[in-house]
């Protein structure tokens, strides 16, 4: 079931990104709402994940306490926070531009 939701998690992203690019191209033309729900699905998706990743957890890479710490399941999200974090980054490098 974990690897299902994973698929269809990385197929949302994808096929957003990949419509809106081939019908604007530079994520800095995308309109507001399309960077914005991409990005709440990236992060929304990623938390989620942490949630209902039990099954793929894979072996333990860092302890944070006893009980918790990080696996290498946990690092199938880290691009997906990343293509949000770029979304946030290119919505505001057109306004620091003209700030400086």
């Amino acid at each position: 079931m974990c690897v299902g939701l994973y698929a269809l998690f990385v197929a949302t992203l994808t096929g957003w990104t990949a419509f809106a690019a081939g019908r604007w191209g530079s994520p800095e033309h995308w309109p507001l709402v399309h960077r914005l729900g991409l990005a709440f699905v990236g992060v929304g998706g990623s938390l989620a994940w942490w949630w209902v990743n039990g099954s793929v957890e894979g072996r333990m890479l860092a302890t944070l306490s006893h009980d918790h710490g990080i696996t290498a399941g946990d690092l199938l999200v880290v691009p997906a926070l990343a293509l949000s974090a770029g979304l946030v980054a290119a919505g505001a490098a057109p306004r620091l531009r003209r700030a400086i």
